[in-house]
């Protein structure tokens, strides 16, 4: 038998849309919830910190870098200005023209060309802030009293420029209160000098070859009025990125509490769907166990109304029968009245024929046979 039961909607169907809210977090998200802003301004602050660590590396590599170029050019100007000079100019004059060291005390003099690029590296030195240079040398000739080197870096650069005269020497030094780039590259004997230092009657060494290493050109270049733009740089970028953190971080708490209100509002309005689903779940439940027993209610009265069809029935062909025996009952009691009226008349006759009997035997003196008194008195009764 179909009923209403089996069109019941699935329980799962009417809840599938429900938002699942998980009340079980574990303590680390909870943590992660609570401290968010915290944990996110640390990770802003260590991130700045590394950015600032890391621009301050960069800063300083690339203020090394430009130093050493600085240095560098200015080295390679000084060198090529002394080749210029002996190729270009010493190489051009006359025998009436004399090269020498002391060339201010003598007429028709010209400065040699170590002289003159060291003279040009002075008057270049004495504008604020600009590279001085110096040429120095374990063989420096009797008139340069400071000629030889001065200190443990000069001393040092000889060293290792007589090793590898390809690879500049440098080093960060403070040099007269002033942090200053130490720049030393190998001064080469060329072949125009190597004739005139080994046959000079005051040169130190006369076996010079063409190549070796004769002393060292040094450049000391003060970085500190860089360091000092840089520092200030630094600052203002340290500033500049605190202040756009701070913003940030601002922005982010806002961001944050809205989006909290968010989240508080959307799992109260999850609770309040999971609640609502309960109480769906509880009515659907409720209505389909009304159904199933409004089904088996339904059952027991359609086998109710089963016996009770089928005893009416019963009782239908029962009185068809009663009626059947009452006129049959009738029947009978016609028939037996017709039989008590033929038993009566025979009776009748019977007590008639007697009589008669008893009288003819009484007419001849018999004694009669038949005793009929008391017939007669219920005759009479």
């Amino acid at each position: 038998m179909k009923t209403s039961a089996n069109r019941t909607p699935d329980i799962h169907t009417a809840t599938k849309s429900a938002v699942p809210v998980d009340k079980n977090r574990s303590s680390f998200n909870q943590l992660l919830d609570r401290y968010s802003l915290l944990f996110l301004s640390f990770l802003a602050i260590l991130s700045s910190a590394a950015i600032i660590w890391h621009f301050y590396r960069l800063t300083n590599s690339l203020q090394t870098q430009a130093a050493i170029e600085s240095a560098t050019l200015h080295s390679t100007a000084l060198r090529e200005f002394r080749t210029l000079y002996t190729s270009e100019v010493v190489s051009r004059l006359g025998p009436q023209t004399i090269v020498t060291h002391d060339y201010l005390e003598k007429d028709h003099a010209v400065p040699l060309p170590a002289t003159l690029s060291m003279e040009l590296g002075e008057r270049i030195g004495q504008y604020k802030g600009s590279a001085k240079s110096r040429l120095y040398s374990n063989y420096p000739f009797p008139w340069r009293k400071d000629g030889g080197p001065h200190d443990k870096f000069e001393r040092d650069a000889l060293i290792e420029l007589r090793k590898n005269p390809g690879v500049p020497v440098s080093r960060f030094e403070t040099v007269n209160g002033k942090l200053s780039l130490r720049y030393a590259t190998a001064d080469r004997m060329r072949a125009s000098c190597v004739e005139c230092h080994n046959t000079h009657d005051q040169s130190p060494k006369t076996d010079w070859k063409t190549g070796d290493v004769r002393g060292v050109l040094e450049i000391i270049l003060p970085i500190d009025a860089v360091e000092k733009h840089v520092s200030v740089a630094i600052k203002k970028s340290v500033t500049l990125m605190i202040s756009i953190v701070g913003i940030g971080l601002g922005l982010l708490f806002i961001v944050i509490r809205r989006l909290r209100q968010s989240i508080s509002t959307a799992e109260l309005l999850a609770e309040e769907t999971d609640k609502a689903n309960q109480d769906l779940k509880l009515e659907i439940e409720q209505r389909r166990n009304a159904e199933n027993s409004l089904a088996i209610r339904t059952v027991e009265l359609e086998s109710t109304n089963q016996k009770l069809q089928y005893e009416v029935d019963e009782r239908l062909k029962a009185a068809q029968e009663v009626k059947q025996a009452l006129e049959d009952s009738e029947l009978a009691r016609a028939a037996l009245q017709k039989f008590n009226r033929f038993a009566v008349r025979r009776e009748s006759k019977m007590i008639e024929l007697k009589k008669e009997v008893n009288r003819l035997m009484a007419e001849h003196g018999m004694t009669e046979r038949y005793d009929l008194k008391d017939i007669e008195k219920e005759q009479d009764s």
